[in-house]
């Protein structure tokens, strides 16, 4: 017994050992097994950040080196960013940045902001930079919003009630990501006559002006204050009807104020010709969720599935969820534990009856040991692998591995 080396023949010499740690691995892995990140390939994109500028009527080389230099430049001192890549095209520039996987992505993107901000010579015609957050995403169900036959619901109220659905899903779930299709451009049309502009004594460039001088954010300066800086800026932009009916175009000699909603004719609508989708012959609007990073697509798709049973919809509308990436894991999930518990009992069955019962009874315990030893190791932060149909293929491909070898170390025991 004293002559024997290596950690094998410890545990000979020290069940007790042995049996504890076995006890050890099965409890973390039935631990790990009930909260493993599950995702439906494994994550391999970067998060990324988006500096996105309208700038009308410019070329490409224009935008180059009004824009797309300049924003280059901006953010060079940012040390997070590991790679930058930009784009630019007629009439808009576009620049990637790509995050540092290790980095806090909204401390990174308050940087970039502040940088993007205090660039000072844009072009006049060009639009307010547009900086978003992208984040590695996969699809998790898609939630599809369509008109019952024979209903008299508008496309306008179709897709005002996608939106709802979109603000209430974020609001009340744990949903951060939906992307809508079948949805319509929006446009606000005005239309003034011109006997209304000879009434008023009016042209058409003076309307002109005066909506793009009262409809427009205006950026006020910051406040500084022993809690941060505080960014003022008047809200005056127009979207909707209402807000565009009134806008004053002139002042009366009277003193009263000609509004635009009392000369014109407003209309909220859409663009002529800009698409729409079916679904089952009918029009439809999708709404795509989508699990970020470190969220669970099965606890996503679970969440969109309770959110579609429980919402109370108009009777001209149904909520379809369908795409649903949780049904297919799940699918695999239960092959490979079907798998795993025909092999425990074929390798059960075969030791029994040519062997003994005994050393059966312990070899097949060594089957659920190594799987569960394994999710307790892609638990693991610094191994942080989780369960998707990649993995879940690799333990279907392990399964007849373990079982031979089970059987072939069984039986050199018994020998």
């Amino acid at each position: 017994m004293s002559g024997r080396r290596g950690i094998i023949a410890w545990f000979i010499d020290n069940p007790v050992a042995a049996n504890l740690l076995m006890a050890i691995v099965c409890l973390c892995g039935l631990l790990a097994a009930s909260d493993i990140r599950k995702s439906f390939f494994p994550s391999i994109e970067h998060p990324s950040i988006t500096v996105s500028v309208v700038y009308p009527g410019a070329s490409p080389s224009q935008i180059e080196s009004a824009i797309t230099e300049r924003i280059e430049y901006a953010v060079r001192h940012i040390r997070a960013l590991e790679t930058v890549r930009s784009q630019s095209s007629n009439d808009f520039a576009l620049v990637t940045l790509e995050v540092d996987s290790n980095a806090e992505l909204e401390s990174v993107r308050s940087d970039v902001e502040a940088a993007v901000n205090a660039i000072t010579a844009w072009p006049n015609q060009a639009e307010k930079p547009q900086i978003s957050l992208k984040s590695p995403h996969q699809l998790a169900v898609v939630l599809q919003l369509t008109k019952k036959s024979g209903s008299a619901i508008s496309d306008q109220q179709l897709q005002f009630l996608a939106l709802s659905i979109e603000h209430d899903l974020k609001q009340n779930t744990p949903i951060t990501h939906i992307e809508l299709s079948g949805t319509q451009d929006s446009e606000l049309a005005i239309n003034v006559s011109q006997s209304a502009l000879i009434e008023h004594r009016l042209s058409f460039d003076q309307i002109a002006t005066s909506i793009r001088q009262s409809s427009i954010d205006v950026a006020a300066g910051n406040i500084l204050s022993s809690n941060g800086n505080i960014r003022l800026q008047s809200q005056g932009q127009a979207y909707w009807q209402r807000q565009c009916e009134e806008i004053v175009v002139k002042k009366m000699d009277d003193g009263g104020l000609l509004k635009l909603g009392s000369m014109a004719d407003i209309t909220d609508g859409f663009v002529e010709n800009s698409g729409y989708q079916l679904f089952n012959g009918r029009r439809s609007i999708a709404l795509a969720i989508y699990a970020n990073g470190e969220q669970d697509i099965s606890a996503i798709s679970q969440a969109a599935a309770t959110f579609a049973k429980q919402i109370q919809l108009p009777d001209s509308v149904e909520l379809t969820a369908w795409q649903d990436s949780a049904y297919y894991l799940d699918d695999r999930e239960g092959m490979m534990l079907g798998n795993l518990l025909q092999g425990i009992i074929l390798v059960f069955i075969a030791l029994s009856f040519f062997l003994d019962i005994r050393l059966a009874l312990w070899v097949v315990l060594g089957l659920p040991f190594c799987f569960l030893g394994t999710l307790a190791l892609m638990s693991m932060n610094s191994v942080d692998i989780s369960v998707n149909m990649v993995t879940l293929f690799a333990f279907i491909l392990v399964l007849g591995i373990l079982v031979d070898d089970a059987i072939i170390v069984g039986e050199s025991i018994y020998k």
